[in-house]
């Protein structure tokens, strides 16, 4: 296997995870209201889903919440350049931090290395307990 095709594959699964990640809500929801029955692959992706979020931190925990939030805000992102979804995180993340720590919301102030980072290292949580389940295997 090549570099390049070892890349898309690993951006693949990082959409994906990112995508479970962010509509876990939804897809719970769906879960215990569908008078279907639910496969057992999305059971496993909604089981680790909570498994990462109860092991997170406040820190990261906050940045789940507000993706999730963020997902249902009417945000434009462009082609190219910073994604629209960083600065709608960095104004509430300000907002909600400064809640929760009591300091002025120009302290609580985070950057876009911060957040992405953050986000990566929840995105491989989520990975390395889904690899470990078979859901990763193509």
């Amino acid at each position: 296997m090549e570099p390049e095709d070892i890349a898309a594959e690993l951006k693949e699964d990082s959409q994906l995870i990112s995508s479970w990640l962010i509509y876990y809500r939804e897809r719970k929801g769906a879960a215990h209201t569908s008078s279907s029955t639910i496969s057992d692959p999305d059971m496993k992706w909604l089981e680790i889903a909570d498994v990462v979020r109860r092991m997170l931190g406040p820190k990261k925990l906050l940045l789940l919440e507000l993706r999730q939030a963020e997902a249902d805000q009417p945000i434009t992102q462009g082609g190219r350049g910073r994604p629209g979804w960083l600065a709608w995180i960095q104004r509430q993340w300000a907002e909600e931090y400064a809640k929760q720590s009591g300091d002025p919301e120009d302290e609580c102030w985070i950057t876009d290395g911060m957040i992405k980072n953050m986000w990566s290292e929840i995105v491989a949580r989520f990975a390395i307990l889904a690899a470990k389940r078979g859901l990763l295997n193509k």
